[in-house]
C-alpha cells in the first residue's frame, strides 16, 4: 500500500478527526519530503533518509516561524470552523528552529482573537531532551507525547531514532511533565513490532513511571509489506487497556486503529 501524501502547505484542513473533532493540521516542516528525528515502521508517510536531530542542512526548505504564523492568521481571518489546531506536520513538529516563537506566536493569535479552541502538540518525544521544549508544554491545552516501548531495544527496532538519541532519557523528560501530558503508543504484531509479553510488561511498567493524565493506544491499520509488522485488533487493544490501568493507576483509551 502507498504511503499517505505529504501535508503540502503550512496550514492543512480543517479535517474531521473521531477524536478532535475538526482540526486544523499546522505544518511547520518541509512540504516535499519528511522531516523527522525517527523512521517509525508504521509511519503514515513511509520512510525516510532525512532522520536527524540537526535541522541545519535542512534550513532552506523549513518555512520561517513568521511565514507560518501569517498563514494561520490568514486561514483563521476567513472565519473558518475548526475544534483543535495541533502542531504536527511532515515528520517531528519541535526540529523546527524557531519552534519557542511558533508555539507563543500561535497561542498569542489565538487569544487575541478570542477564539476558545484546544491547542495541541503531536510530538514523538526526541526533542524533550531540549531544556527550551520542556518549558513549552504548559502552552498546550492537549500535549500528545509518543511512546511506543517499555526499552531501549524495542525503541529502536520500532521507532528506528536518529544517531544518539537514548530512551532512557527521553522517559527521564516524561516523567518530569507526566501529570500534564496524554502519553500516545502504537502497538504492532509481528517479529518486528511490540507486542510480546516482555514489551507488554516493560511499557507497563514505565506508563506507571511516567504517571501521564491518560494514555492512548493504538494500532495501524492499512498494509506495511516486507516491514513485520501486523494490525492489533482492538479488542486485543481493550484487553490491555484494562491490564495497563489495573497495573497503573492511570487512564489508558484504546482507540480504533491508526492510518
Amino acid at each position: 500500500m502507498n504511503p499517505v501524501p505529504l501535508l503540502s502547505g503550512c496550514i492543512w484542513g480543517p479535517l474531521a478527526n473521531p477524536r478532535f473533532g475538526q482540526i486544523l493540521w499546522v505544518n511547520p516542516l518541509p512540504t516535499a519530503y519528511k522531516l523527522c528525528s525517527f523512521n517509525c515502521l508504521y509511519c503514515r508517510f513511509g520512510a525516510s533518509d532525512k532522520v536527524v536531530t540537526d535541522v541545519t542542512p535542512y534550513i532552506g526548505d523549513i518555512p520561517s516561524a513568521n511565514k507560518i504564523l501569517a498563514e494561520v492568521e490568514k486561514m483563521l481571518r476567513k472565519g473558518v470552523e475548526f475544534d483543535t489546531i495541533a502542531l504536527s506536520g511532515n515528520g517531528e513538529p519541535t526540529l523546527h528552529p524557531e519552534f519557542p516563537k511558533l508555539v507563543h506566536g500561535i497561542r498569542k493569535i489565538l487569544k487575541e482573537k478570542k477564539i476558545n479552541k484546544t491547542y495541541a502538540l503531536i510530538s514523538n518525544s526526541s526533542i524533550l531532551v531540549k531544556d527550551e521544549i520542556m518549558t513549552l508544554v504548559d502552552e498546550f491545552d492537549l500535549p500528545i507525547f509518543k511512546l511506543d516501548s517499555g526499552r531501549q531495544e524495542t525503541f529502536e527496532r520500532v521507532n528506528r531514532p536518529a544517531p544518539g538519541i537514548k530512551y532512557s532519557k527521553i522517559v527521564e523528560q516524561l516523567e518530569k511533565i507526566g501529570p500534564n501530558i496524554h502519553l500516545q503508543t502504537v502497538f504492532l504484531a509481528g517479529p518486528r513490532g511490540n507486542l510480546n509479553a516482555t514489551d507488554i510488561r516493560l511499557w507497563i511498567q514505565v506508563v506507571r513511571q511516567i504517571k501521564p493524565k491518560v494514555v492512548e493506544i493504538y494500532s495501524i491499520n492499512r498494509e506495511f509489506p516486507g516491514m513485520g509488522i501486523e494490525m492489533v485488533p482492538l479488542v486485543i487493544l481493550e484487553e490491555l487497556a484494562r491490564k495497563a490501568e489495573k497495573n497503573t493507576g492511570v487512564k489508558v483509551v484504546p482507540y480504533g486503529n491508526w492510518r
